[in-house]
């Protein structure tokens, strides 16, 4: 373990980081800022084993004006981000971690991460995604859009592990491990320890996590409520067309105005 950053920190001299892992993000900001790159981190691991302070620190290491303002809950405002602050080198967390099925972030992220790539590229950013787990994403993002897979996990109930998968061990622990979900089937790149030091607010980092999930939820709700709208809707249609329900039959049966059946039916919804 070395210090980093005293500079920033000074009343603590800065934090602790493991030394291999100081090397490897010193030769990353060379590739990214003398080559024309960007870079890409997967980090997945069980709520509460402190993947979020080791990310944190991770970005403040590669951008020492990392901030919360650089941390996003979802891919939209990650969008908005990108358009928000015109600097390269920049470094962001794009946390999904919250109670979103694994599925549906892997869904989501493999629908929206086009239009992103472009932007991370241009702009030569360090990004980090927090997701709940590896195993779900699509194929092309978990193997070929990411540079690192970084887990962290705990030994003996205590927190502070963590292992490292470069692009082809991360390719091989997908292949491998996919079906089983086993993320010991590959052994990593290295491991190593981290401790717990917030180098932002955390009593707003957390106060921003509770809104973003508020918003989570109440998206999602309007999205369930759509959906059954629109199972009502098709039910509507084919008791009307098949049995011949009567508009004022209908409304009676789904407990809406027989108005609302007719424009349902003329589809003028």
């Amino acid at each position: 373990m070395t210090k980093v950053l005293q500079d920033l920190f000074p009343e603590n001299e800065g934090y602790y980081m493991d030394e291999k892992l100081r090397r490897n993000l010193d030769i990353i900001k060379k590739v990214v800022t003398t080559n024309d790159r960007d870079w890409r981190a997967i980090s997945v691991a069980l709520p509460g084993d402190g993947k979020t302070t080791f990310m944190l620190q991770i970005l403040k290491y590669l951008d020492p004006k990392f901030n919360l303002d650089m941390v996003v809950f979802d891919i939209e405002e990650a969008s908005k981000k990108f358009d928000e602050v015109n600097e390269k080198y920049r470094a962001m967390l794009i946390d999904e971690s919250n109670d979103l099925a694994s599925s549906q972030v892997g869904t989501k992220i493999a629908k929206d991460y086009t239009a992103l790539d472009n932007m991370v590229r241009q702009k030569n950013w360090y990004v980090i995604y927090i997701l709940p787990d590896y195993f779900s994403l699509s194929r092309n993002f978990a193997m070929f859009r990411s540079n690192l897979l970084i887990r962290i996990y705990t030994k003996k109930g205590k927190r502070g592990y963590f292992a490292v998968y470069g692009r082809d061990k991360k390719r091989m622990l997908y292949l491998r491990g996919k079906k089983s979900m086993n993320y010991h089937i590959v052994n990593p790149n290295f491991r190593g320890r981290f401790t717990k030091f917030m180098v932002v607010d955390e009593v707003e980092y957390r106060k921003r996590k509770v809104i973003a999930l508020k918003e989570f939820r109440k998206k999602q709700l309007g999205t369930q409520a759509q959906l059954s709208k629109k199972s009502r809707d098709k039910a509507i249609i084919k008791l009307h067309e098949e049995e011949g329900r009567t508009p004022v039959q209908l409304a009676t049966m789904f407990d809406v105005s027989a108005d609302l059946v007719r424009k349902i039916i003329k589809g003028d919804r």
